[in-house]
């Protein structure tokens, strides 16, 4: 081979290589994030201050595998504690979700209560009334 057309040839095929390589896939999936709605919740209905506890959350994430859950967000009040129960759910061009239900099943929330007291749990539905359960926290 003539050494003319190798020391041409060289440069076409490292531009070439990277050029294939930076492209992007073009699968950026979008993400949707909303409140899941809980069935029912279990908790202690009296604790030490101080000592953490589970708080464990029932209900339908989703119809199909896109959902899933993502996080807590829980706010504290001097006499309430407010917590929503976040879902995300993958959306976008050739996403494809499994056919399955996916449940909360006892997801845990652990917490922390500082001072003795009576305060109201609150758990922040997407529709409809909040569920409320009273926890009673003792002295330690």
């Amino acid at each position: 081979m003539n050494w003319r057309i190798l020391l041409i040839l060289i440069p076409f095929l490292l531009v070439g290589a990277i050029g294939i390589n930076s492209c992007e896939s073009g699968f950026d999936p979008e993400y949707s994030f909303y409140r899941i709605p809980v069935d029912s919740i279990q908790v202690p209905s009296s604790l030490e201050a101080g000592q953490p506890f589970e708080i464990r959350f029932y209900g339908v994430v989703g119809t199909d595998g896109c959902h899933q859950f993502s996080r807590f967000q829980t706010v504290s009040n001097p006499d309430k504690i407010g917590v929503e129960v976040m879902g995300r759910r993958t959306a976008g061009d050739g996403i494809a979700c499994a056919d399955v239900m996916v449940y909360l099943e006892g997801r845990a929330l652990e917490f922390t209560v500082d001072q003795p007291g009576t305060y109201i749990l609150e758990i922040r539905q997407p529709e409809g009334d909040p569920i409320r359960k009273t926890i009673r926290v003792k002295e330690s």
